[in-house]
């Protein structure tokens, strides 16, 4: 591999070695066990092809300047491994494409086999392998160059393929436009990248970048998909955020290693000054002065020593997944559900939701509460306007933070309301 810089080298190294990181992140999200049911075969086969392919290009940058002779075979292994992602990325979106466009968005509708038939193309690995093993180089491109043209007009065939499905299923069944378009954008991005470094690859001046940007290439659907799985929640996936945040202390980690530390050592050398505690006082300063950090890392916090936040946490995840797939439901009926479905979950005894456009008034407002599951015959010592109560106890727990599990209400809030509210509360 050409580098036109040390500092060109070190930038490669970590935006490949960051590729890895959300690949491998994203894998253990798709096989966690609370997202096993949830989870399509194909964006597992996707989201292994990127982790191939971002694995053997991070692991070749990484003995990018060792002596052909020491590393040969383990430069084979990585080209390998570059190659099985290339191979299998195609496929898996063409499988991706025919299984939404027929089955819509079920995670595991019923087994076909002649969907294999898409995956037929990594035959062709055979001969590919072969032709790199028997080489005593490290030239990648001379390689695979009498496979590359084939490889060029499916990787755009099944992308355009792919585009075609995607845009008629879009219609059919109303999915967001600007999902739609900026996933086929960054699919025509990657066929053009693709076409682009084939063409300017023995141009010594464009193939640093072009390498560059065709390794990048495949986070662009990938963070498409993510982020719209999250926020418009296209696909029933769930984030941990304790992975969320071990992928960021990760990526802090490399940028520190392969950018921060060698100006640090540069300054070290030219002027004796020490940049790693001003580094260390910058970072923790940028976390207390900045209010959304600052509440991520008390979060972060609060996970990592609460006693049962694994518990609720998975019982929460679960209930949010079960909530989006009953959104058919009128509003009622799903408020019941949902006010049921808390109370088993969270393991409570009781749950209640107010629905009312005034916090103040109890003449417009609705109440659902959740079954008993131990109807006590005891009676009751007075007649009361549950209702009411209820109301209230919905505008005192307002104006609280946040809330955990077992807080019925802030003790300052009950005591502004007044004892005759704590009483009713309890």
């Amino acid at each position: 591999m050409h580098y036109p810089s040390e500092l060109y080298y070190q930038l490669e190294l970590f935006f490949a070695g960051a590729a890895v990181v959300l690949d491998a992140a994203l894998l253990l999200i798709v096989l966690e066990r609370i997202n096993r049911p949830f989870v399509a075969i194909w964006l597992k086969v996707l989201v292994f092809g990127t982790i191939l392919f971002h694995a053997g290009y991070f692991g070749r940058v990484m003995i990018g300047n060792v002596d052909t002779n020491k590393a040969l075979h383990l430069d084979h292994v990585m080209m390998c491994l570059i190659i099985s992602g290339l191979l299998l990325l195609p496929s898996g979106l063409l499988h991706a494409a025919f299984r939404i466009f027929h089955t819509g968005l079920e995670a595991k509708p019923k087994r076909d086999l002649r969907y294999g038939a898409l995956y037929l193309p990594l035959i062709a690995a055979i001969p590919v392998l072969q032709s790199i093993l028997f080489r005593t180089d490290r030239l990648f491109l001379e390689s695979v160059a009498r496979f590359t043209p084939f490889y060029l007009a499916w990787l755009i065939a099944a992308n355009f393929i792919a585009i075609g499905f995607f845009l008629t299923f879009a219609q059919k069944a109303r999915i967001p436009h600007s999902f739609t378009t900026r996933l086929i954008a960054a699919l025509l991005l990657v066929c053009l990248g693709a076409m682009a470094y084939v063409v300017l690859s023995r141009d010594p001046i464009w193939e640093p970048t072009l390498r560059l940007t065709v390794c990048l290439s495949p986070l662009l659907p990938e963070g498409v998909f993510v982020w719209y799985t999250l926020k418009h929640r296209v696909l029933p996936l769930i984030m941990d955020r304790t992975l969320l945040y071990a992928i960021s202390l990760i990526l802090g980690l490399l940028l520190h290693q392969l950018i921060a530390s060698p100006i640090a050592d540069f300054v070290r050398e030219r002027y004796s000054i020490d940049l790693s505690i001003l580094e260390a006082i910058l970072v923790i300063g940028v976390f207390l002065l900045t209010p959304p950090l600052r509440k991520r890392m008390r979060e972060a916090l609060r996970y990592l020593f609460s006693t049962n936040v694994f518990h609720v946490r998975d019982a929460t995840r679960l209930l949010s997944v079960s909530l989006s797939q009953q959104s058919n439901l009128d509003p009622s009926t799903l408020s019941q559900w949902f006010v049921n479905e808390i109370a088993e979950k969270l393991d409570l005894d009781k749950a209640v939701i107010v629905l009312s456009h005034d916090a103040n008034s109890t003449s417009h407002a609705n109440t659902f509460e959740s079954i008993p599951r131990e109807k006590s015959n005891e009676p009751t010592s007075r007649a009361r306007d549950v209702a009411e109560d209820w109301i209230c106890i919905s505008r005192a727990v307002q104006s609280a933070e946040r809330l955990e599990r077992g807080m019925l209400v802030p003790q300052a809030t009950a005591f502004q309301l007044g004892d005759d509210f704590l009483q009713r509360a309890l």
